[in-house]
């Protein structure tokens, strides 16, 4: 089994102050997850292999989660008086990889001999809290997620095959959310997105 699961966060604290009147006074808060240079987040490989002997239940499972949870958030009670333009944005990107094989020679593959599953679980948020009062150019708060999740299963060969040999599957369960509490707003203020995607 192979799993990530990280904390990932980035936030302006509690009650603090920021003034940049300068006319290239930008804020941005950005929290994200991304596909590391490998390619998956999360990847797990099994095989089992035999010759001439019984392979019992569940002989070869590989399980790839990913249960990380990515957070941007203005919190309660700041005052932003700031020229340019405020950003606060989550974003997570995943790629979960599991794969399964079964091999025997001569030999029988019991029940459910070869399983492969991935699955995300990733939670998305960008917020601002209650009593935060901005004064900007404009206010954006993003959260967007995107989650791919592979499986693939191999049954065995050579022999008598019996049961469920082969069975991959796939889950994504993943809450998005922008959102703010209360608060003060001054400039332009768009309402916030929260695309998702599935990738199957």
């Amino acid at each position: 089994m192979a799993e990530s699961s990280p904390t990932i966060q980035a936030w302006i604290g509690k009650s603090d102050t920021l003034t940049d009147t300068s006319s290239s006074g930008n804020v941005t808060v950005t929290a994200s997850q991304i596909v590391p240079a490998s390619g998956d987040t999360a990847y797990a490989y099994s095989t089992g292999a035999s010759g001439a002997v019984l392979l019992g239940v569940d002989a070869s499972v590989a399980t790839a989660e990913d249960n990380g949870s990515v957070t941007a958030y203005i919190d309660n009670g700041s005052q932003l008086t700031i020229a340019g333009d405020i950003s606060v944005v989550a974003s997570n990107l995943t790629y979960q990889d599991a794969e399964s094989s079964g091999v025997t020679v001569g030999g029988v593959l019991g029940f459910g001999d070869s399983t492969a599953h991935a699955d995300a679980g990733t939670s998305t948020d960008a917020h601002i809290g209650t009593g935060v009062h901005v004064s900007s150019g404009s206010l954006q708060v993003n959260a967007t997620g995107h989650d791919g999740d592979y499986a693939k299963t191999k049954a065995g060969s050579g022999g008598l095959v019996s049961g469920n040999a082969s069975e991959a599957s796939t889950d994504t369960t993943r809450p998005c959310r922008p959102g703010s509490g209360e608060l003060n707003l001054h400039g332009r203020f768009p309402d916030g997105q929260c695309p998702a995607y599935d990738r199957l």
